[in-house]
């Protein structure tokens, strides 16, 4: 393999790691904006789901576990 191809492919790999901090900077912002936007004392929707306050479609439950079927849209 050539130095020219090496260097492309060491510049290419080099572009990809350099762009982690900020992805995991998005993140950390993402996660402290939903934070700030609900209380922490407010039912989240697994709250919601095991309440049965929205209708889960259960595929198996006892007194440990609740499988649940999901559905993306």
């Amino acid at each position: 393999m050539n130095d020219e191809i090496k260097k492309s492919r060491l510049f290419v790999l080099s572009s990809h790691l350099s762009r982690l901090p900020l992805a995991s900077s998005l993140m950390a912002s993402d996660k402290e904006a939903a934070l700030a936007a609900a209380p922490s004392d407010s039912p989240t929707i697994f709250d919601k789901i095991i309440n049965k306050e929205i209708p889960p479609t259960v595929v198996y439950e006892d007194d440990k576990i609740l499988l649940l079927r999901l559905v993306v849209l």
